[in-house]
């Protein structure tokens, strides 16, 4: 009888240590839960960094700062000391209180400087007007088509390349036709917007990547008419059709 009590006792006891095993457990899951698990330093920006950007100078102006984030959500190779930044170069962009992998940043020179051209294309800016560039979606990375619309002026020689002097090309109103295909577009400047901003609609410098006898082709156009972008969307890249030039003459004779 006495050692009967004692199992019921010892069971009792068993039964105790596992239920206070299971609270102690449960609320390690909770707290856990709550506080997002074991916490890991990781270095962030405090305002975006464009690609090309050297570190060094945005270092002594303070623009780094600590962000304390569970370990699960460190993405592999993050920055965790300011000194892993020191001589480096930003690859890519990098958007303001994002997580820096050692991946996208590089000791040394980057190829095609800061803007990352192709080797063989030139860099050319444009001012556009915010109808010009399908308004605030136009961004750095972007692929397009640059139109030209011209009213009164010999554009043949543009098919060439070559660059002639205005001359008026008479029984023809105007003219749109396409410049060049698959433009990449290396730069978005939107003057007043800040960075970070909502871009509003508005114009912008757009900076082009063009081979040279392209670039001849959009500042004669800048010049003497007017340029339109068409953004391509990234699935068709690669894929876009040719159109032929269209007069308002042949526009006027197909309504008839």
């Amino acid at each position: 009888m006495r050692s009967r009590g004692l199992v019921v006792v010892l069971a009792l006891l068993l039964a105790a240590g596992a239920t206070a095993a299971v609270f102690l457990y449960v609320r390690g899951v909770r707290e856990e839960a709550r506080t997002g698990g074991e916490l890991v330093r990781v270095i962030v920006p405090t305002q975006d960094i464009p690609a090309g950007t050297q570190l060094d100078p945005l270092i002594q102006q303070g623009a780094f700062r600590e962000l304390e984030i569970p370990r699960d959500a460190v993405v592999v190779g993050a920055v965790t000391d300011l000194s892993q930044l020191r001589g480096q170069t930003a690859t890519s962009a990098i958007l303001a209180g994002e997580q820096i992998p050692t991946q996208r940043l590089s000791s040394g020179a980057l190829p095609g400087g800061a803007l990352g051209l192709t080797e063989g294309y030139q860099a050319v800016t444009v001012s556009l007007s915010a109808e010009q560039i399908v308004g605030p979606a136009l961004q750095r990375g972007a692929h397009v088509t640059v139109y030209a619309s011209f009213s009164g002026v010999d554009t043949r020689a543009l098919k060439g390349g070559a660059v002639p002097a205005p001359t008026q090309v008479r029984g023809i109103p105007g003219l749109v036709m396409p410049l060049v295909h698959e433009v990449r577009v290396l730069d978005v400047l939107r003057p007043g917007v800040a960075e970070g901003e909502q871009a509003a609609d508005q114009g912008a410098l757009v900076t082009l990547e063009l081979l040279p006898v392209d670039a001849e082709k959009v500042v004669f156009a800048q010049q003497n008419g007017r340029l339109w972008l068409g953004l391509i969307a990234p699935e068709d890249v690669g894929a876009v059709e040719v159109i032929r030039p269209v007069d308002f003459l042949q526009l006027a004779k197909r309504t008839q």
